[in-house]
């Protein structure tokens, strides 16, 4: 029913005739019809099929946000494979010198050893038979001429004067004081002093010319010997390679006797 409508009753009586007019509650503000509609217990009517309320309608993301999000995305994309490649090129750049030093010493290691291994083979073949009869190629006894009484009467001394004096009759004091001067670890050694020969290395470079060998008495006796007296490093290296052959092949007293 409309609000603006009244609704007439006319009720007439069997007596006489009587007409009697019921009113409806004035009409209410519009925003009140649903309250007095439910007071009279009416339910309001339902809109028109195809009116639409004005309502506000806030979009969610402006306008073009997909294209501008792939858009963001692609670049960020670009950002990171260039950020990779200017890591990956600087490790690659920071590892080539690393590479190129560690390469030079694998070279030069293997040069070293390469030429020790070589040196090693040709000392040993050139003064190897020599190391077995050292006690042979020492310089002889002077040649000496005795009467019946075996007094000495003459002796040769044109290459100096050699007597061969056994370990024994040599004093216990001078082997020790040329132990003491020239070998400390005479009878510990392998017929060379790893420490020594650093340490006169050290003091060689130090003062800037030969003050020391670091040799030990089987070096010595080696030296003197069999290679020669040549200042030179071959000549040390091969004193090194030969004084072990020397002390397994000779007694520390035979080595000692030999050398004084």
């Amino acid at each position: 029913m409309s609000d603006e409508r009244q609704i007439e009753v006319l009720e007439e009586a069997s007596a006489g005739e009587k007409t009697e007019i019921l009113h409806l509650p004035a009409r209410l503000p519009a925003n009140s019809r649903a309250a007095a509609a439910q007071r009279l217990e009416e339910r309001p009517e339902k809109p028109p099929v195809g009116v639409y309320y004005e309502a506000p309608h806030l979009m969610t993301h402006p306008h073009g946000w997909r294209l501008r999000r792939h858009y963001k995305r692609k670049n960020l994309h670009r950002s990171n494979l260039r950020y990779a490649l200017a890591e990956k090129i600087g490790t690659q750049w920071t590892l080539l010198p690393l590479a190129v030093i560690s390469l030079a010493v694998i070279v030069v290691l293997t040069s070293v050893l390469v030429g020790v291994a070589g040196l090693v083979s040709a000392t040993q073949e050139r003064f190897g038979h020599q190391v077995v009869t050292l006690a042979d190629i020492l310089p002889k006894d002077n040649l000496k001429m005795y009467d019946a009484n075996g007094d000495l009467i003459y002796q040769m001394t044109s290459e100096g004067l050699q007597t061969t004096v056994p370990l024994s009759q040599i004093s216990i004091h001078l082997q020790h004081a040329e132990i003491a001067i020239e070998d400390q670890n005479f009878w510990n050694n392998p017929g060379y002093d790893i420490t020594g020969i650093v340490r006169a290395a050290l003091d060689d470079l130090t003062h800037g010319r030969i003050v020391s060998g670091g040799s030990t008495i089987t070096q010595q006796l080696i030296k003197n010997a069999i290679v020669g007296n040549k200042d030179t490093i071959i000549r040390k290296l091969q004193e090194i390679i030969l004084a072990p052959q020397v002390t397994r092949y000779y007694t520390k007293e035979q080595i000692l006797s030999m050398y004084l």
